[in-house]
């Protein structure tokens, strides 16, 4: 009988991942973050179309807040992307402003959304009307929340010393998914305040 035993599995291979699997993984989140808010977008328009009144009789959208929330979505994807580019440079102090800067207005922004469906003064099953635009605020809302966490896990990994020039992936992804979340409230904002 031989004494030679045979291997019952491959060695275990590198444990860490590329920067590019964390990307793609931002990426693919966004991209199905997009498409609940354009399913919800596309099931407004069918709805619209559909009704004999849209929206109720009395019911005033406030485009205000619209555009107010919408400068401010501009603002903070302007500063998620100061800190992907500072961290890529390795500045990390930058790195960190600019996500923390996001990151509080990007709370902000959430919270925005947040108070215009509290002054929708709808009943949210009082009309078709009501329940897609309940539905499109609160899928803006989760979206954004998701993205809000991305962008504080980022910043923690950034004060952390864990990212940098040779490491930009965590923070790149977190961006990339706040940037596509961004857009889906760009989507929602034309859906209600535009189209009406």
């Amino acid at each position: 009988m031989s004494a030679t035993t045979t291997p019952l599995a491959l060695p275990a291979g590198d444990s860490e991942l590329p920067a590019r699997s964390v990307t793609l993984g931002g990426l693919a989140a966004g991209a199905a973050g997009l498409a609940l808010i354009g399913s919800l977008a596309a099931a407004y328009i069918g709805l619209r179309s559909a009704a004999e009144e849209w929206p109720p009789e009395g019911f005033e959208v406030a485009a205000f807040s619209g555009v107010m929330l919408t400068l401010t979505a501009l603002m903070t994807a302007t500063f998620a992307g100061w800190g992907a580019i500072a961290d890529g440079r390795g500045e990390r102090r930058q790195a960190a402003a600019g996500l923390s800067l996001a990151a509080f207005v990007g709370l902000c922004l959430i919270n925005g959304i947040w108070f215009v469906g509290t002054q929708l003064d709808l009943g949210a099953a009082s009309s078709a009307f009501a329940t897609i635009n309940y539905a499109l605020l609160a899928g803006a809302i989760a979206f954004l929340g998701a993205g809000l966490v991305g962008l504080l896990a980022a910043l923690f990994k950034v004060l952390g010393r864990q990212t940098g020039p040779a490491y930009t992936g965590v923070v790149r992804a977190a961006v990339w998914f706040w940037e596509l979340a961004l857009v889906g409230w760009l989507v929602v904002w034309a859906t209600v305040f535009l189209l009406k």
